[in-house]
């Protein structure tokens, strides 16, 4: 089987290379089917072979073999062409020894997840439906957590509906396409217009912006009803950025891009995946961001322009790359000196639940932290908890931490106990302040338009700083 998978490939970019209409890479991935993984101009495209019998709607069914492509009908002549192609390889190549194995093999395999557990499992800390629309992407981040086909992946528009219809039908009203790089698919604007006819109020796309320079797209999007892009940027300058991305011109595209959002009325959220390359720039990114706030104006008004502190989940490519780990007693020190650059600064920042470090190792930090707010807790197979955490007050908030980091680098910083980088527990909410929020909430009004009501009264938060949704978030919730 084996020597059919590299035999296929080998004879399809043969002949792609003789057409018209060449791509830039064909790839092959096992999981809910065969994928071949075609990119380059005009767009991503996935093929997915097979057995004849699969219920799916196809474009066509050959004699052992039923192919199809994830996408709309139009999918102009370059790719179509690759299509057709695919189907002449698959008819050179079915009657070989190997082939309907390699098709069952395909069928049964659940593909490369994140997590390796069922697309029913709660799998992050957060109210946040994840659509996932597609698994090419223009960058190669040595952390990337989508290798291969995903589980939870939408393999057509019929699908995406489906899984957003399904996702509203049990409370969730806040959606996120995620990929890969959605921004790939042609279409994104309707899956947007779809989420917003069906009746979610927030829609948010996670991408590396990269092709929200143009400011026709950007806009098209906005009309569709996004609400928030959720923007990758690992670093404070080009040469850093760039190279974590291994894309070149990545940072200029991007500060274009984030101009566009604005002016098109769209939310930015930075998302800044830490890793042992630019933690010890951190600090600096603080204050980049914070500029760049600064000079995000429109209409005299400033932008808003939040900011999550990812760490380096070790799944995926990460698993290939431990040197990009750090431990957390590297990690926590650093992320402790740039939330306290941030608070000075005045800027809204927050750790993510899986994506963070675990509340007991960040000792007056914890309301920074996605998990802090309790809820449902995630239980993954890939992360684990230690004895040190039978003793410790945050065990029911807490997903526990990636068994792969463990492994490298030890458990010893897990579990209560003080930190040198730790500080004073955060101040109690008073009770007339908590007041003045329970009446504001009642008013009908957001976490954030709360926050801009307290700032524009000159209420401080009790840590002596302009309040954020987050915050609101947090004081309601003690209060």
């Amino acid at each position: 089987m084996p020597s059919v998978r590299a035999d296929l490939l080998a004879h399809l970019r043969h002949a792609l290379d003789d057409g018209q209409a060449t791509p830039a890479t064909v790839r092959l991935r096992m999981g809910r089917g065969v994928h071949l993984l075609f990119e380059g101009e005009p767009g991503p495209l996935t093929v997915v072979l097979a057995p004849g019998d699969d219920p799916q709607a196809c474009y066509t069914r050959t004699d052992h073999t039923s192919v199809r492509y994830v996408g709309d009908d139009d999918l102009g002549p370059a790719r179509r062409a690759w299509v057709e192609t695919t189907v002449a390889a698959v008819r050179a190549f079915e009657t070989r020894p190997g082939w309907v194995e390699l098709l069952q093999a395909g069928a049964e395999a659940r593909g490369i997840s994140v997590d390796g557990v069922r697309t029913d499992v709660q799998r992050t800390s957060g109210s946040q439906l994840l659509v996932r629309l597609l698994e090419p992407c223009n960058a190669r981040c040595d952390f990337c957590a989508c290798v291969g086909v995903m589980d939870d992946l939408t393999r057509d528009r019929s699908e995406v509906e489906a899984t957003l219809r399904r996702g509203f039908d049990v409370g969730y009203r806040d959606v996120a396409f995620t990929g890969g790089e959605p921004t790939l698919l042609p279409d994104l604007a309707r899956h947007v217009a779809a989420a917003k006819a069906i009746g979610f109020t927030s829609v948010t796309v996670q991408t590396n912006a990269v092709n929200l320079d143009d400011a026709a797209y950007v806009q098209g999007l906005a009309d569709a009803g996004l609400d928030t892009v959720l923007v990758s940027l690992h670093g404070h300058t080009a040469a850093l950025h760039d190279a974590v991305l291994k894309l070149p011109g990545a940072f200029d595209r991007i500060q274009v891009a984030l101009r566009h959002l604005v002016e098109a009325g769209v939310r930015v959220q930075l998302n800044h995946v830490l890793h042992t390359v630019n933690l010890p720039h951190l600090d600096a990114f603080i204050r980049y961001v914070h500029a760049l706030q600064r000079e995000l104006v429109v209409h005299g008004s400033q932008s808003h322009l939040g900011l999550t502190l990812s760490f380096v989940s070790p799944i995926g490519e990460t698993l290939s790359h431990d040197e990009i780990v750090p431990p957390i007693a590297d990690a926590a020190p650093a992320l402790a000196r740039a939330l306290a650059v941030a608070e000075a600064l005045g800027s809204d920042v927050h750790v993510p639940g899986l994506c963070g470090l675990p509340l007991c190792t960040m000792p007056g930090w914890e309301t920074f932290l996605d998990e802090y707010r309790g809820g449902d807790v995630p239980a993954l197979p890939t992360r684990r908890y230690v004895a040190a955490c039978d003793g410790c007050g945050w065990r029911s908030r807490c997903s526990g931490y990636w068994s792969h980091a463990l492994d490298l680098h030890g458990d010893d910083q897990l579990g209560p106990g003080p930190r040198p980088w730790g500080r004073d527990p955060e101040p109690a909410l008073a009770p007339q302040l908590a007041l003045v929020l329970r009446k504001l909430k009642a008013k009908g009004l957001s976490e954030g338009q709360i926050a801009d009501t307290l700032a524009r009264r000159g209420i401080q938060h009790p840590r002596g700083r302009r309040w954020w949704a987050r915050d609101v978030v947090l004081a309601l919730h003690e209060a």
